[in-house]
C-alpha cells in the first residue's frame, strides 16, 4: 500500500495525496487540464520511451514529471510521466510507456495550475535500477568464522536496488519536482527468494548419519545455522566434506546455499535476510538466529513505507545524501526505522513549491 513516513510531517510540510481531487472548473470535474493538439506518429527508442509528434508544438518549458501523456485508445492505465521536452515534436518519458498503442490521438494532462504535484510510482515489470541487476537478491561472499569481528561466520549479500529517483538540476529544483519510483520485484524478492537448503542440524557432536539406512532423521530446524554450524563455511557452494565431527558421507552436511534461482522460492528454504524464518527481514542483518532482536525486524509494508518516503525526499531535494545515521536520507541503510525523521542539514535542501496561504 501507498503510505509515508513522518519525516515531511516533522518537518513542517504538509503532504496530501491529490489522486481523487477534483475541481469545479476543470472540462471534466477533475484535478487536471489537458492538451491534445497534433497526433503521435510514433513511440519508440530501445527503452519505448521515445515520443514523437506531429503538430504537437510542444513547450520546452512545461514541467517536467508532472505532465503525463497517454494515447486515447488506451486505458487509464497508460498514463506515463513526461521526462524531458526536446522540441515541439519530441519528448522522452520517464518511463517505458506500457500501452499497446503507439501512434494517433493522444491527451497530455497535468495538474491544475499553479499546484505542483509529485508523482510517485509502483513500477510492477523493471527488475532493477543498474544494469547488471535482475530483481533478486545477491551473493557478495563469506567471512569464515573465526576471529573478533565475525568469531561464527558471517554471509554477505545484497538486495537489488528498491526504488529511485529521477532529480532535476539545481536549476530546475525550485519550479519542478522530481519522480519518485518504487520496485515491486526487487522489493519482492528482498523477501521471498530462498538460496538456502536447511539442512541437517548439528547437535555439536556428530552430523545425522545420512548413510544409515534407515537414514537419521534429517531434523532441520527451520532457521538458517551461523557458518559456524555449517560444513560449508565458506559459503562456496563446496564444503569439506567431514570437518566437523563426523567422517565424510558425501552429503553437504548442515544449510548450504544454492545458486541455481529457479530453486530459490521453495518455501522450505531459507533468506539470508529473515535467518530465524519469520517472515521478517532483519537490518542490521543478523548472523545468529538466536540473538535476533524484535526492534530490528520489519515487514514489506514497512520497508516500502521507508523507500517511498526516502525517494519523495530526493525528488523534493535532489540526489544528495545525508551523513547522520539517524537520517531518512543516511547514505547507508542501517535500519528501516528512520521515516520518521529528517536531519536540519537535509531539510535545508528541500524545495516545496505549494505554499500555504
Amino acid at each position: 500500500p501507498f503510505a509515508v513516513g513522518d519525516a515531511l510531517k516533522n518537518a513542517g510540510i504538509d503532504v496530501h495525496d491529490t489522486t481523487a481531487w477534483g475541481h469545479d472548473a476543470t472540462e471534466d470535474g477533475s484535478f487536471f487540464t489537458y492538451y491534445r493538439s497534433g497526433t503521435i506518429t510514433t513511440i519508440s527508442g530501445v527503452n519505448a520511451n521515445e515520443v514523437t509528434g506531429n503538430g504537437t508544438l510542444w513547450q520546452k518549458i512545461w514541467p517536467r514529471h508532472e505532465w503525463e501523456l497517454k494515447l486515447d485508445a488506451d486505458g487509464p492505465g497508460a498514463w506515463t510521466p513526461v521526462g524531458y521536452w526536446v522540441d515541439g515534436t519530441k519528448l522522452y518519458l520517464d518511463l517505458p510507456y506500457p500501452g499497446s498503442t503507439k501512434s494517433g490521438t493522444y491527451t497530455l494532462r497535468m495538474p491544475l495550475p499553479h499546484i505542483n504535484v509529485l508523482i510517485v510510482r509502483h513500477d510492477a515489470t523493471a527488475k532493477g535500477v543498474l544494469s547488471w541487476e535482475d530483481g533478486h537478491i545477491q551473493f557478495l561472499g563469506a567471512s569464515k568464522p573465526g576471529g573478533t569481528l565475525y568469531p561464527k561466520g558471517a554471509r554477505h549479500w545484497s538486495w537489488t536496488t528498491k526504488g529511485y529517483s529521477a532529480t532535476n538540476s539545481t536549476e530546475e529544483q525550485p519550479s519542478m519536482y522530481g519522480l519518485a519510483v518504487t520496485l515491486e520485484k526487487p522489493l519482492k524478492y528482498y523477501f521471498e527468494d530462498r538460496p538456502y537448503v536447511d539442512g541437517t542440524t548439528w547437535s555439536g557432536g556428530a552430523w545425522p548419519d545420512q548413510n544409515k539406512i534407515p537414514p537419521d532423521p534429517p531434523n532441520p530446524n527451520g532457521m538458517l545455522d551461523t557458518l559456524s554450524q555449517v560444513e560449508d563455511q565458506e559459503d562456496k557452494l563446496g564444503p569439506l566434506d567431514g570437518i566437523m565431527g563426523d567422517g565424510p558421507n558425501g552429503k553437504w552436511d548442515g544449510d548450504y546455499r544454492t545458486d541455481d534461482k529457479s530453486t530459490w522460492h521453495k518455501p522450505d528454504q531459507l533468506n539470508p535476510f529473515d535467518i530465524n524464518n519469520n517472515g521478517l527481514v532483519e537490518l542490521p542483518v543478523a548472523m545468529d538466529p538466536a540473538k535476533v532482536n524484535p526492534a530490528d525486524e520489519y515487514d514489506l509494508k514497512q520497508v516500502l513505507r521507508h523507500t517511498i518516503t526516502h525517494e519523495i525526499c530526493h525528488a523534493l531535494a535532489g540526489d544528495s545524501h545525508s551523513s547522520d545515521p539517524a537520517c531518512l536520507m543516511y547514505k547507508w541503510s542501517v535500519d528501516w526505522k528512520r521515516q520518521d525523521y529528517l536531519s536540519d542539514g537535509y531539510r535545508a535542501l528541500l524545495r516545496v513549491h505549494n505554499i500555504r496561504r
